[in-house]
């Protein structure tokens, strides 16, 4: 997820006359608390003005840019500015509160209120596999003692201490053991010699006898390709492990967590939040989609895929993200669905099989083409229907020409994005950028769209749902960077391109390509998991969509000065909009070309000549 500073791009009062030069903070904002050590302090004073802080010279650059990384003292620190040109000063006080995580002391020994977990009843309806029957116990107390967890009618297990008066463990529960409402005592042994024992608010009730109940998705769909995170449904710990479901789909609930369900997907065990499902009386039949037999059918622009169904049940719509074949494929597997083997070749057309996997029923589809261009599935009448675009026709001369392109320039009105230190947030800056990205691609021939070309308040979901609508080939949305509270600003730096489907990965590789070539001294960082400089897996809602390929560009860091004079001054903003308008000609360029098979899983790496940074190197 990516963090945003909001600006708050104050003048500061003093004691001064008329000319005294001006101190703006842009962050953090005045009286704030912050629960870090550090803080990114930063802002800018008149040009050619020199500023202290509590007595200290920061260093302030020719246009009055000054960053830096500030340490903290617990509790309130007064910071006194003053900023001097010629014989004229401007002073000012500004506040900032560090609340770190409080330790409590070693003697006497407690353990602090409302730290105790489980923190809710736990309730497990029916067996399930090992991986979902893990239970965290744990509290904060007094440090350097010995914890322990006692559950009624199962043990008593030592909690490790993690870090300093932080005791936790994770447990995993026997398959077969019943239990009901079994209380869960929490007690720790200081160095004072004194024992103390609570109970934690959460009770845990184990019934591997008993029956799965039956929930229903209830949380409304938004578009068909947009894959909102209000519904969806955690798979694994990876930034693309997760499920899309769609409202009205019934599932297997496993358990009550607490504050999610545990529940049974296509592929295994996954988490949902309370508010998207509605639980369903006990009773009521498990899911059963009773699929038919799958159909392919080739419609105008577009491959259908359609599976008559009598129950919606959650389906998981993926993409290889290492194809043995040079053409694009999906998969699609959807639980409670198994039936017998088959498959459809039509000629010179996709490959369509199928195959039971567990009660699950897995589809496979191989197109006649080497790149996604998007596809979505949804439900109409009594079945369950995948769209898949074909690829368009391409001109070489001109591929660009007649391409239908929505830009994004993010945030806007309300939404200031990322705090800018030299007087313009972030909405400022990228608009101008993208209008200027816009009218390189119109001069090519492409039909640009812009989710804004003013100063306006735009819906996250309504960005996505104006491509889906028009029916776009891309979504490129565009930001400029920044960094929570806590991490180093001198460390990070440079382009990002965000994707989250591989059908985006060669987008993605030409962006980063273009931008590092037009863009003088921007540099790109590898990252797990792709390690490939540049490019970022992320789960961001404006690179989630799959009804068009959409990425989210990041075009360097608001909080690294180098970065943010790129993004400030007239040649900078040239040259990012001409990489993006350049990134996006090629990748068309190169899927006009006859027989020519794009990588579906690896960018292409960066020119020679970029400056590639380590992650731990300024």
């Amino acid at each position: 997820m990516r963090f945003l500073l909001f600006s708050s791009l104050l003048l500061l009062a003093g004691t001064s006359r008329a000319a005294a030069p001006e101190i703006t903070v842009a962050y953090p904002p005045p009286n704030s608390t912050v629960a870090f050590d550090h803080v990114i302090f930063e802002g800018h004073v008149t040009p050619g003005a020199s500023l202290t802080l509590n007595g200290r010279a920061l260093p302030v650059g020719p246009d009055g840019l000054f960053m830096e990384w500030l340490p903290l003292k617990a509790g309130k620190n007064a910071l006194k500015l003053l900023s001097t040109l010629g014989s004229e000063r401007r002073a000012a006080t500004f506040n900032v509160t560090f609340s770190g995580p409080s330790v409590l002391p070693a003697k006497p020994t407690a353990i602090k209120a409302g730290t105790l977990t489980p923190g809710q009843p736990l309730m497990f309806y029916t067996r399930v596999p090992e991986e979902g029957r893990t239970l965290s116990l744990g509290f904060q107390g007094s440090p350097g003692g010995q914890a322990w967890a006692t559950i009624t009618g199962l043990g008593r297990f030592a909690l490790p201490e993690q870090t300093a008066g932080r005791y936790r463990l994770d447990l995993t529960l026997p398959e077969n053991t019943e239990l009901t409402g079994a209380s869960i005592k929490l007690s720790l042994s200081g160095k004072d010699g004194r024992t103390v024992v609570a109970t934690a608010p959460g009770t845990l009730t184990f019934r591997p006898g008993g029956a799965a109940r039956v929930a229903e998705v209830s949380v409304p769909d938004v578009g068909v390709g947009v894959n909102p995170s209000p519904s969806a449904l955690a798979s694994g710990s990876g930034a693309t492990d997760w499920l899309f479901p769609r409202q009205g789909q019934r599932l297997e609930v496993l358990a009550d967590l607490g504050r999610t369900w545990l529940v049974r997907g296509p592929g295994g065990l996954a988490t949902a939040r309370k508010d998207a499902l509605t639980l369903l009386p006990p009773g009521t039949p498990l899911p059963d989609a009773a699929a038919g037999e799958p159909q392919l059918i080739d419609m105008p622009g577009e491959w259908l895929v359609r599976v008559p169904i009598r129950q919606r049940t959650v389906f998981d719509l993926s993409e290889p993200t290492a194809p043995a074949e040079p053409q694009a494929g999906l998969s699609l597997l959807i639980a409670n669905a198994a039936q017998p083997a088959g498959e459809r070749h039509p000629d010179g057309g996709p490959q369509l099989s199928w195959a039971a996997e567990g009660t699950a029923l897995r589809l496979t589809l191989t197109l006649p083409q080497p790149q996604l261009w998007g596809y979505f599935a949804e439900y109409q009448d009594a079945a369950l229907l995948l769209h898949v675009r074909k690829a368009p026709p391409l001109d070489p001369a001109q591929p660009l020409r007649g391409r239908l392109i929505v830009l994004d320039p993010g945030h806007g009105g309300s939404e200031l994005g990322g705090a800018g230190s030299l007087g313009q947030p972030e909405k400022n800056i990228v608009l101008p950028i993208a209008l200027r990205v816009a009218e390189l691609l119109r001069a090519q021939g492409a039909d640009v769209r812009l989710t804004r070309s003013s100063d306006v308040t735009v819906g996250l979901y309504d960005r996505p749902l104006l491509a889906e609508r028009l029916g776009a080939d891309l979504l490129i949305s565009i930001h400029a960077n920044a960094l929570p509270d806590g991490i180093d600003p001198r460390f990070r730096r440079g382009l990002e391109v965000h994707t989250f489907h591989p059908m985006t990965f060669g987008l993605a590789g030409a962006l980063v390509r273009s931008l590092t070539a037009a863009v003088p001294g921007l540099s790109v960082t590898p990252a797990a998991p792709l390690g490939v400089p540049g490019l970022r897996l992320s789960d961001l809602a404006l690179a989630r969509p799959t009804s068009q390929r959409s990425v989210l560009i990041e075009l360097a860091y608001l909080t690294q000065a180098g970065d943010l004079r790129l993004l400030m001054g007239g040649l900078g903003r040239e040259a990012f909009a001409r990489g993006i308008a350049q990134g996006i000609a090629d990748d068309y360029a190169a899927q006009a070309q006859a027989g020519l098979t794009l990588p579906q899983a690896a960018p292409v790496a960066v020119p020679a000549g970029a400056p590639v940074n380590s992650p731990t190197q300024p």
